[in-house]
């Protein structure tokens, strides 16, 4: 969604649990540098955890059980490569990302949230004003909706 443009990161959603730590440590070692108690820290705090793709140096910021109510339920699945299919973010639950974004000062996330806006791809209005109203960007979301006029 929005537009597209090189960037630093990746950001991935986990549905983890506190029981599953060494689970998904054993599984991303091979590939990333990560921390186990950095994992173990952002299940107990749901926060995000970083890691270092070891061949191509990709940072992935993981972040932990998502903050928007219902965002796993309303996930697409897209083609990412002929045969390779993936959950992504809704429309709709990527707005609320990127406002919560531009709350914390992302200029950038304003952007990529007018073009997003902007494309003929539907969102569902009323959800989107009801999640940016419980997560406190309803008036950010308002304002740039004016601008568009």
């Amino acid at each position: 969604y929005g537009e597209p443009r090189l960037t630093q990161d990746i950001d991935i959603v986990v549905a983890i649990q506190q029981t599953e730590v060494a689970e998904l440590f054993k599984v991303l070692t091979p590939e990333f540098l990560v921390e186990h108690a950095a994992i173990e820290a952002a299940v107990q705090s749901g926060q995000l955890f970083q890691g270092l793709d070891q061949e191509t140096f990709l940072k992935v910021d993981f972040h932990v059980n998502g903050s928007i109510r219902g965002e796993f339920q309303r996930s697409v699945t897209i083609e990412l490569f002929p045969g390779v299919s993936v959950p992504i973010a809704s429309k709709c639950d990527a707005i609320i990302s990127k406002l919560l974004w531009v709350r914390a000062g992302s200029g950038k996330s304003r952007e990529d949230i007018v073009g997003m806006l902007r494309d003929p791809e539907p969102v569902d209005q009323a959800l989107l004003l009801e999640l940016a109203e419980e997560h406190g960007v309803g008036d950010i979301l308002g304002e740039i909706r004016k601008e568009l006029r």
